[in-house]
């Protein structure tokens, strides 16, 4: 049996006790819930009957014997008013008397419970009739209802009362079975438990005599064998005797495999130890010489950097001077731009002018047109005064011929022949004057034509100046794109030589780093050395 316990797992060795101990408790647990549930049952049994029901039966013996006490006295001599209030309070106790035991037949469903009610029944209804009797004779022979109390209705009552009596009798037998089935519930349950108790301490006393036992000998053993390992002389050769089939013996079988694995492996690090220390001896060499080459490469890296910086100085020169020349041929353009707008103005105003001379023009023939109709008029008029006055020299003429009667006529005719001279002589300075008009309007007539044409000519020219200003600013612009491309790419050429400054200055601190590296490594080459040598004494401590 221990040799069967002996080879389970230790999950198990752990778990069936542990299993065991459970079963125990859970078989307790039952126990005692079958107790506690038997004694709410025998409680909520006294609660909600036993103790209504004995509540019942003592309410109903008080209504009984309050229903008597009504009736004695009504024996005697009372006002009528009292004597209703005593009427009164025996009927009202004889019916809560009736109720109240039969509400404990409910509560109370035995044979013996229901026989002993239907023995209170009867007896109540005999006393009550008798009783009523009794009420009803007190008014007309009282001396007869004092004989009918003090003999069949106090015999009839006090029957009554033994039936109430044996009904509380049996209520408290009923609660003391109860009672003394809790008790013996309880006793029966404490044994149980008692058992269970003492089965369980006998499983952990054996658990912890045998446990250790069967646990700690096989760890002995092996920890007697690694002591021997670590505090002796490194003897890899002996091996852990490991029979059983639990976790300790499978770890006695994997220290087993382990030392087959680890004593070669010992004798090959031995072997190699040697190895290792001439390739440290010669990475030591190695690491100078690459700290030689990395001084120089850090020397050629510190050249290119001016280099690099002295290109960056000069790319951002030509920069500014294309920004410069940029700046400047964005000035010309705006300069052209103004040029332009000013010549377009001035062909705008010329233009205008050359309408406004033309129109002039047009108006000026059409003056010279209108002087012409003039003199044609002045010489109508000047025919008109000629023949006027002739008309008023043969009225002269007339008027002398008629002597004194014609007087008056001839002086009219004078005044007529001198109105026609004088028309005659102004008709002739108008003439005078309307040519001279006339050539004056001629000579207005070519000036405004050769203004116009001088006007058309002018805005010909301006337009060949615009033209020409237009050309210059497509120059200008194209001088401006130009200046803008080489900005942009001497821009370019700035942050690919900062680029490369960046570059170099990331070689050059990747050359300290591998400089500082190279010492590491030198330094690691020679603790490798070092180590290697410990590594080689260190296994020829082990026996292989």
């Amino acid at each position: 049996m221990l040799r069967l316990f002996a080879d389970l797992k230790f999950r198990w060795k752990i778990a069936l006790p542990i299993l065991v101990l459970a079963v125990l408790l859970m078989l307790m647990g039952l126990l005692a819930m079958r107790s506690i549930e038997h004694l709410v049952q025998a409680s909520t049994q006294l609660t909600n009957r036993s103790l209504p029901a004995v509540s019942l039966l003592l309410n109903a013996d008080r209504d009984l014997y309050q229903a008597f006490i009504a009736e004695r006295s009504l024996l005697g001599d009372f006002t009528e008013e009292h004597a209703q209030a005593l009427r009164d309070s025996h009927r009202e106790n004889l019916s809560q008397a009736h109720e109240r035991v039969n509400r404990y037949a409910t509560l109370q469903p035995s044979p013996e419970a229901r026989r002993l009610v239907e023995e209170f029944n009867r007896g109540f209804e005999r006393w009550k009739a008798t009783s009523e009797r009794v009420l009803a004779m007190t008014r007309e022979y009282p001396a007869g209802a004092t004989a009918l109390s003090f003999g069949e209705s106090e015999k009839l009552f006090e029957a009554a009362r033994d039936a109430i009596d044996k009904l509380g009798e049996l209520e408290d037998a009923t609660a003391e079975a109860l009672g003394q089935s809790a008790i013996d519930q309880g006793i029966a349950n404490r044994v149980q438990q008692g058992t269970l108790v003492m089965i369980g301490l006998l499983i952990c006393a054996l658990l912890a005599f045998a446990f250790p036992m069967l646990v700690t000998r096989p760890l002995q053993r092996l920890l007697e064998r690694l002591e021997q390992i670590a505090d002796g002389d490194g003897d890899l050769r002996g091996r852990v005797e490991a029979s059983s089939r639990d976790e300790l013996g499978q770890l006695g079988r994997a220290f087993n495999r382990f030392l087959d694995k680890l004593q070669p492996m010992i004798a090959e690090i031995g072997s190699l130890a040697g190895s290792v220390s001439t390739s440290a001896r010669d990475q030591a060499g190695l690491a100078a010489r690459n700290d030689e080459l990395i001084s120089n490469e850090f020397a050629a890296v510190d050249q290119v950097s001016t280099a690099a910086t002295e290109m960056s100085a000069a790319v951002h020169e030509v920069a500014r001077s294309a920004q410069q020349a940029a700046d400047t041929a964005r000035e010309a353009d705006e300069q052209s731009r103004h040029g332009a707008q000013v010549v377009g103005a001035s062909i705008t105003v010329i233009r205008a002018l050359a309408s406004d001379v033309g129109n002039a023009a047009k108006t000026i023939r059409a003056l010279e047109e209108e002087t012409a109709s003039i003199g044609a008029v002045l010489e109508v008029i000047r025919t008109i005064a000629e023949q006027t006055n002739l008309l008023a020299l043969n009225a002269a003429i007339e008027a002398a011929r008629a002597g004194d009667q014609g007087r008056g006529f001839a002086v009219v005719a004078d005044e007529v022949r001198a109105l026609a001279a004088r028309t005659q002589e102004s008709t002739v300075d108008i003439q005078a004057r309307i040519e001279r008009l006339q050539s004056g309007v001629q000579q207005a007539v070519r000036a405004m034509e050769s203004g116009g044409g001088k006007a058309t000519d002018s805005v010909q020219r301006v337009a060949d100046v615009e033209q020409v200003l237009d050309g210059t600013r497509g120059a200008i612009q194209r001088i401006n794109d130009m200046a803008a491309q080489i900005a942009t790419a001497c821009e370019e050429q700035s942050s690919v030589t900062e680029e490369i400054a960046r570059n170099i200055d990331e070689i050059r601190t990747l050359s300290n780093q591998a400089t500082q590296m190279s010492e590491q490594s030198t330094q690691a080459s020679r603790g490798l050395s070092e180590l290697s040598g410990q590594l080689a004494r260190l296994v020829g401590r082990f026996q292989v």
